[in-house]
This record gives C-alpha cells, structure tokens and sequence, in this order.
C-alpha cells in the first residue's frame, strides 16, 4: 500500500493476526486535517476457512477500535452474497453491529 508523503501517517504493525490462506490485514493511522483515522485492508482467501476469518476479523477491530478514531475499511472478503450462505449471513450481522 501506498500512502501520499504529504500525510502524516504510520504503519500498524497487525502481523500477529494475519493466518496464511485465512486472512491477511495492514493498517495505517494517518492525521487528516484534525480527524485521526485508520486505513485497514483487509483480505480473505477464497479456499480459507471461514470461522476463522470472522474470529481474526473480531479480534482485529477490536484491538484498534476507540471512540476517537474514525475507520476506512477496505475489504476484498470472497463471500458471494448472490446466494444463502452462512457466510453471508455473518458478514452481514457483523455490519449491522
């Protein structure tokens, strides 16, 4: 990932829960005018397991999350949600909440 120079930014260091062939993130906290905001991108194999991708994906936003930061949130998750899945399911209830 790339970050402009002209952003104040730094690197998360999130290696302790990316899961070859699961899920894999990186993360930048950046200064943009007077909001400090998380850029994360997050992946998830299409061949991984799916339980667990949603518990990694829990315990990540759970780590970053406080009151005063405002997320960006990039995903490429491989869940068609053209049909009934479980999967769909979950993703779905995780948004709502």
């Amino acid at each position: 990932m790339y970050i402009n120079s002209y952003l104040k930014s730094s690197v998360i260091d999130l290696s302790q829960y990316c899961i070859e062939k699961v899920i894999e993130f990186c993360a930048f906290e950046m200064n943009i005018g007077n909001h400090l905001v998380i850029l994360l991108c997050i992946y998830r194999s299409p061949s991984g397991n799916f339980g667990e991708f949603a518990i990694q994906l829990d315990l990540i936003l759970k780590y970053l999350y406080e009151s005063k930061l405002e997320f960006i949130i990039c995903v490429d998750i491989n869940v068609n949600y053209l049909i009934d899945s479980s999967s769909a399911q979950q993703l779905t209830l995780l948004a709502i909440l």
